[in-house]
């Protein structure tokens, strides 16, 4: 496409040939036309860059707002959740599920449901579990290669079958064992706690492509897992 100064030269021209006033008139009539055809091409590129800058002005003022802001202001921090008598803080960039992603199960009972995309439990009655009852077709299903889901559930005080660990001091020096295998080259990992008078499990499902910091996250958010009557 022309550039606009080439568009209007072109429309500008003159004759160069000798005077001639009758040519110069006929010629003055075409020259009129061709200004008014010029201009309108000129106004429509113009009218196009303007439209363009139009339609890209909010990303660039997205991109703007978020390099100048302050660093308070581009750091959110953790959220704390509740459920039961337990609590914990979640990581940005972690959604909890508002409600029981595994709804089948009693013992253990769901405390939280803890993804990096945000998750709803399955429409399907009944026992919708990818392979261990406590994880859920659809953490499996929506996490994706890249992401990473956290579940935590709390058992009865009596239950007379379970051999739990104390928990650790801190979670990076949590053993957990590995979990069964499952779809989409998804791991999962678990560990059976006691913290006082509590018993947890605590599993997650990392994707085949989901980076290290994602067990970081992790490893704060367990950190952080209170109960009312324990601190």
């Amino acid at each position: 496409m022309p550039d606009i100064t080439s568009v209007l030269e072109r429309a500008a021209a003159r004759p160069t040939q000798g005077p001639d006033l009758a040519r110069a008139r006929r010629s003055a009539r075409r020259v009129r036309v061709g200004v008014g055809i010029g201009i309108a091409a000129a106004i429509a590129v113009v009218g196009s860059i303007a439209a363009l800058v139009i339609l890209r002005s909010p990303a660039r003022s997205r991109v703007t707002v978020a390099t100048n802001s302050t660093p308070s202001s581009t750091t959110p921090s953790p959220t704390t959740v509740t459920s039961g008598d337990a609590s914990i803080s979640v990581e940005p960039g972690w959604y909890v599920s508002s409600k029981p992603l595994t709804p089948w199960l009693v013992s253990p009972h769901e405390l939280f449901s803890i993804a990096t995309v945000p998750l709803d439990p399955s429409p399907q009655p009944g026992n919708q579990a990818a392979c261990a009852s406590e994880i859920a077709k659809v953490a499996v299903d929506g996490i994706g290669a890249r992401g990473a889901y956290l579940w935590i559930g709390e058992w009865p005080n009596d239950w007379p079958y379970n051999r739990p660990s104390a928990r650790p001091a801190t979670s990076a020096g949590l053993h957990l064992d590995p979990g069964c295998v499952l779809p989409h080259g998804l791991k999962s990992y678990l560990a059976l706690l006691r913290d006082g008078d509590h018993e947890y499990s605590v599993t997650y499902v990392l994707g085949p492509e989901a980076p290290a910091t994602r067990v970081r996250e992790i490893d704060r958010m367990l950190d952080s897992l209170r109960f009312r009557d324990h601190t």
